[in-house]
């Protein structure tokens, strides 16, 4: 049986917990554009608040260009769509 999940990202609703994500680079996003791989604003550690990033939990997200994992889930990027500071990733878990 196949899982899937969509999930919104939002680089201005979660804050960066890592180096590689790249806070501030919003504006370089295309208007709408469809893909298999993450936009380069978002692979990282992420979370709501930089205090959630020092321990494993639900809500610290690990994104990278081809996966999504967090406490809770995990799952490999079947496609994302991007719109503006947005993107809506489809997983398959």
């Amino acid at each position: 049986m196949k899982a899937h999940l969509c999930l919104v990202l939002t680089s201005l609703a979660l804050a960066a917990c890592s180096p590689a994500a790249q806070p501030g680079s919003e504006g370089k996003l295309a208007q709408t554009t469809t893909s298999h791989i993450i936009p380069v604003d978002f692979p990282g550690r992420w979370a709501e608040m930089p205090a959630v990033c020092l321990s494993h939990n639900p809500r610290r997200y690990e994104i990278a260009a081809g996966r999504i994992d967090s406490g809770q889930f995990g799952g490999k990027l079947e496609k994302v769509r991007v719109q503006g500071q947005q993107a809506l990733a489809s997983l398959k878990l």
